[in-house]
This record gives structure tokens, C-alpha cells and sequence, in this order.
């Protein structure tokens, strides 16, 4: 979403947080106008963008599409099959299509890049970001994270494809493999 007025393009990455932020954002900047495309490059744009860890948001991908299997009559699947699955294109939704999140922010030159897991904790970098820019400052960051998301990972071909899938993450966002 980018704001034309203040300069400001949010890098919009699926299962990262990019809604629970949006949605705080507009809270806390009522005033500021979203819209899908720059102007022209004339503007001196700020750009964000928040980042997930690629084993945290492959368990978040893993139950969101446990969910929609349901809810489509299909048969569940385990972790690692789930992702071999999608990786081959077998017995795969419409919904089941993700990418890196390096994937979306690749092209950028000068990107400020939060993760998503230090947000949780302090979001004052966020806010100064944000201050520096004319924007207001947003007045929580929280989510519930997914209780025991770290058994998704008892099984050795789950780190390995999760690893695999999202290996420009690891290369490119600062987040170490298990």
C-alpha cells in the first residue's frame, strides 16, 4: 500500500503480519490515503516491509491451508507432505501458491525491513520509522502466535523442505536455519 502524500510504499508480504500492521496503521493514521500505485518518480519514497521467520510463517501457511482442505472436502496432510505437495504441485489449492518473502521485496533498492518477531516485543524502531516520515506512530503490535508451532518441525523433512522453499529467506532476511 503506498501513501502518494507522505512518501510512504508498505511492501504488502502474505502471512508475514503485513494485515495485522495495515490495520493498526489506518487506526492510528485515519487521515492518511492508501492507494496501489506511486505517482511518479518525482517522490522520494520511503519503503517498508515486515518479515516473518520462514519456519514461523510455513506453520501459519501449513494451518491456513489445513483449514481451506477442510473446508474443500479434501483429506488433511502432514507438514512435510503439505509442502512436498505444494512443491510438486500435487493435490494443491488455488490458495496453496506462496512464495518467498524475499520473493516480493527483490526488486527494492532502499527497504526498511522489520521482522516481525522483534515487533512483538518493542515496535519503538517501527514508530520511529514511521515519526521520521509524518506519519503517527501505531499504538500496538500484537498477535497470537500459534501455540506449539515448533512440534511442525519433529520431523527432519519438515526443516529440510521449509528450508528448501524458503531458502532465499534465510540467504537474504537474517534468519538462521535450525
Amino acid at each position: 500500500m503506498i501513501s502518494n502524500e507522505y512518501g510512504f510504499n508498505f511492501i504488502e508480504i502474505p502471512v508475514s503480519a503485513s494485515e495485522l500492521f495495515l490495520r493498526v496503521f489506518k487506526e492510528s493514521n485515519p487521515e492518511c490515503k492508501l492507494v496501489d500505485k506511486k505517482l511518479d518518480k518525482c517522490i522520494e519514497y520511503h519503503t517498508m516491509s515486515i518479515v516473518k521467520s520462514p519456519y514461523l510463517r510455513a506453520s501459519y501457511i501449513f494451518r491456513n491451508g489445513m483449514q481451506l482442505r477442510k473446508e474443500s472436502g479434501l483429506k488433511p496432510q502432514t507438514f512435510p507432505s503439505y509442502f512436498e505437495n505444494n512443491l510438486n504441485k500435487w493435490e494443491t489449492l488455488p490458495s496453496d501458491i506462496f512464495h518467498s518473502q524475499y520473493n516480493y521485496i527483490k526488486d527494492e533498492t532502499d527497504i526498511e525491513i522489520f521482522k516481525y518477531e522483534d515487533l512483538l516485543d518493542d515496535w519503538s524502531p517501527l514508530n520511529s520509522y514511521l515519526g521520521d516520515i509524518g506519519l503517527h506512530s501505531v499504538r500496538y503490535f500484537s498477535e497470537q502466535i500459534i501455540k506449539n508451532w515448533e512440534s511442525d518441525y519433529n520431523d527432519s523433512d519438515a526443516l529440510e523442505i521449509v528450508e528448501y522453499i524458503f531458502e532465499e529467506d534465510f540467504e537474504n532476511l537474517g534468519y538462521s536455519k535450525l
